[in-house]
Parts: C-alpha cells; sequence; structure tokens
C-alpha cells in the first residue's frame, strides 16, 4: 500500500521536471531570439547611421570643392 503513493510521487516529480525543462527550454529559445533581434537591429542603426554620415560627406566634400572654386552650389543636402 505503501508502495503507490510513492509511485504516484515519483511520476508527479517526473511531470514537473519534464514541464520544467520544457518551460526553460521555451524560455531560453526565447531570449536568444530576442538578443539576435536586438543585435541585428544595432547592426542595422550602425549601418543606416554610417550610410548617412556617407551621404552628408560627399555633399559637403561637393559644396567645399564648388566654394573653393568659386562656382554657383545649388545641389540639396541628402535627405534624413
Amino acid at each position: 500500500m505503501l508502495l503507490l503513493p510513492a509511485v504516484v510521487m515519483l511520476a508527479i516529480i517526473f511531470v514537473l521536471v519534464v514541464d520544467g525543462k520544457e518551460h526553460l527550454k521555451v524560455t531560453i529559445t526565447r531570449w536568444l531570439r530576442e538578443k539576435v533581434e536586438e543585435e541585428q537591429r544595432a547592426q542595422d542603426r550602425a549601418e543606416g547611421a554610417a550610410r548617412e554620415r556617407a551621404a552628408w560627406l560627399v555633399w559637403y566634400n561637393k559644396l567645399k570643392e564648388a566654394q573653393k572654386k568659386g562656382e554657383p552650389f545649388d545641389e540639396p543636402p541628402p535627405e534624413l
């Protein structure tokens, strides 16, 4: 008679452990996915900022070159 409660208790513990592992796996997977997405967004922002700086630098250099030559410069600045 004492064996049945022990078996039931072990079964309950087993289910809790297996469920806990699944929950942990889902939580870790979600966390890793969020970190990868966060890193990708940061990289995209950095690349966008670099492209913007490059466009402004090209425009600025054209402006300075035109001023140096005394030529009119009517090219609009890059759009943000």
